[in-house]
């Protein structure tokens, strides 16, 4: 077959813009497409997610619902008065109250709650097949007791149930009719404890074990132990159930107190065992492992705060599993609230930090000096397809952060870092910039890896299909495809592939960014005949993902083209070095104009 010279329309590849293809020089077509840069801020929403932070969902987390009605569903908990949504896509969510007529738990007016309504957060539901008659689903939650001192924050946890995702839930305890008289002669701790074992977390049975276990973090003297941000969680390799969460007021080593990681072994979702053996400390607020000195240079200088706890597990060659613990740090209203991982080989550790160089911040805002993203933490994992995606909030507001928090998602990827430990890699968190969904929703999917990159200068290019977005100033093992001057890179298929588009990341750099790819050329079939088409002037939104002010770039937003999906073996993409652009000035105020162009990552889209 030869490729064929046209200069009429081709009636099998119709453009987005109802356009159709017509003449380009004598051995290719024009392709009309979308580059997804609307004045009125939309974009293919079957293709395409943005985290425009419009739902307000502190502390999210999602779960898959794979049974009943409601199967097909992910549910999103979080701290919103126990408010739950549905979503098919995870960036659409609809208000389930409206749906079934009630929230996800209805406090009584003797109910456990200090304040009712205002007094529950960071809900965590699981599903258990096996409970019940039709399963059920346990809902773990955050609470100020009504019992406790109204002047103090003794944080403990209730455990509820319910058949369906959306309940209403019912607690598993009764609660305790009058709360305790806090001018009667009885010290203080005694006065908490009365009838503690209404709570979900029998204190008189587990402070004992921790104040012993762990003396350097409670002491013998009363420190309330108090538990929040429940995590409950099944071991793959061993089906073993256990529950993880924050005990504040820990003594931290360093004069101060805060909050640290604890997990208890169940006997099932509703019975912790209250042994010395069933109960373990994960983590040590500031430090990179439980009984050592380094500091983890994740958590800024007086951060008190270890909480949000999440645990993932991935199957290793041998079959055995490496643990993930990502936790939040830093302070949930503060910009710098990040999510941080730590490494081990069992879910009950021990675990060890990583550092920011290996990849110890999974999302963060760069150490602050990013401008489009504050306080992206308290997260959930979900996986499906084999695709693993974060979901997490940030602040709504970039200037103020504080207690309103929006719900987000990114892609997570596993590589190696720069010690060869195999960690998580978030593409992420991004803002206002398009990203693909997820493949189990939109039946497109990222295939640039299947393809073999070349590049025009026989430099190695295999960056640029990694899955990897390069985001954070301080990893490196993360690279960019740099040049100095025009270069073309093939994207070469061992089979025609049916495609509708491009995505062409941008520099994490501002002097290495590009204003736009200067040409694309798809080599694509229609019926036996192959053609060629080409793509010019792809535009980049430089005023939406840079800040011309501080010279700096909105990582994590790349160029897009999108067009009529067609059967293509190899794509071409000629990128050059802006001209005449401005990156910088020298101590003696000249200009200083940009001599390379990098780009970070190259997706193309393909149906699964």
């Amino acid at each position: 077959m030869k490729k064929r010279v046209f200069g009429i329309v081709l009636a099998g590849m119709v453009g987005l813009s109802g356009l159709g293809l017509t003449a380009c020089g004598e051995a290719t077509v024009s392709v009309p497409f979308d580059s997804q840069i609307n004045e009125d801020g939309t974009y293919n929403e079957n293709i395409f997610y943005r985290n425009d932070c419009e739902v307000y969902a502190p502390d999210s987390q999602v779960l898959k619902i794979t049974e009943g009605e409601e199967a097909g569903y992910y549910y999103l908990y979080a701290t919103n008065d126990l408010t739950v949504y549905r979503s098919k896509d995870m960036n659409h969510w609809e208000d389930m109250s409206n749906i079934v007529g009630h929230k996800a738990y209805l406090p009584e007016k003797d109910d456990f709650g200090n304040g009712l309504t205002g007094a529950y957060w960071a809900p965590e539901v699981i599903y258990d097949a096996e409970a019940g008659e039709n399963g059920m689903y346990y809902m773990y939650v955050s609470m100020e007791p009504r019992q406790g001192d109204p002047n103090k924050c003794d944080e403990t946890l209730m455990c509820l149930k319910s058949e369906n995702p959306y309940g209403p839930f019912v607690n598993i305890k009764e609660p305790q009719a009058q709360a305790p008289d806090w001018n009667a002669p009885a010290t203080y701790e005694e006065k908490l404890l009365k009838g503690n074992e209404n709570y979900f977390f029998d204190m008189k049975k587990l402070a004992p074990i921790l104040r012993e276990k762990y003396p350097e973090r409670f002491g013998q003297s009363y420190s309330y132990v108090g538990a929040l941000d429940p995590h409950p969680y099944v071991d793959p390799a061993t089906g073993d159930k256990y529950l993880y969460w924050v005990s504040e007021n820990c003594y931290l080593g360093t004069g101060t107190m805060g909050t640290v990681v604890f997990v208890i072994k169940m006997q099932d979702w509703e019975t912790p065992i209250y042994q010395a053996d069933a109960v373990w400390q994960l983590t040590k607020t500031l430090y990179t492992t439980v009984d050592g000195t380094q500091r983890s240079d994740c958590e800024i200088e007086g951060n008190t705060t270890n909480e949000g706890p999440f645990v993932y597990a991935k199957k290793q060659a041998d079959n055995s599993y490496k643990y993930y613990l990502t936790i939040s740090a830093n302070g949930w209203d503060s910009k710098t609230y990040s999510v941080i991982q730590a490494i081990g080989d069992s879910p009950v550790g021990p675990f060890t930090k990583l550092q920011q160089a290996d990849g110890g911040t999974l999302i963060g805002t760069d150490n602050s000096l990013w401008d489009h993203i504050s306080g992206p933490g308290h997260h959930s994992f979900v996986e499906e397809n084999g695709e693993v995606y974060i979901l997490y909030h940030q602040h709504m507001d970039l200037v103020a952060a504080g207690a309103n928090r929006a719900v987000s998602i990114d892609e997570i990827k596993f590589t190696k870092n720069g010690k060869g430990q195999e960690v998580m890699y978030a593409n992420g968190p991004t803002r206002s910039s398009v990203q693909l969904l997820p493949s189990f929703v939109s039946g497109y999917k990222n295939i640039a890896p299947e393809a073999a990159v070349t590049s025009s200068d026989k430099q190695d290019a295999a960056v640029l299909n990694d899955g990897l977005v390069s985001l954070y100033s301080y990893i490196d093992y993360v690279k960019e495809f740099k040049t100095k001057k025009e270069v073309t890179l093939t994207f070469a298929f061992s089979d025609y592939r049916e495609i509708t588009g491009i995505m062409i990341y941008n520099s994490k750099e501002y002097a290495t960014a590009f204003d736009e790819i200067s040409k694309i050329k798809i080599y694509f079939k229609d019926g036996e005949e192959e053609y060629v088409g080409e793509l010019n002037n792809i535009p980049f939104d430089m005023e939406t993902n840079s800040s011309t002010v501080w010279l700096a770039m909105r990582p994590g937003a790349a160029a897009v083209a999108l067009f009529h999906p067609s059967m293509i073996n190899r794509i071409e993409v000629t990128v050059s070095v802006p001209k005449n652009r401005v990156v910088d000035q020298d101590d003696e105020g000249k200009y200083i104009y940009q001599q390379e162009v990098a780009l970070s990552e190259v997706k193309i889209i393909g149906k699964v």
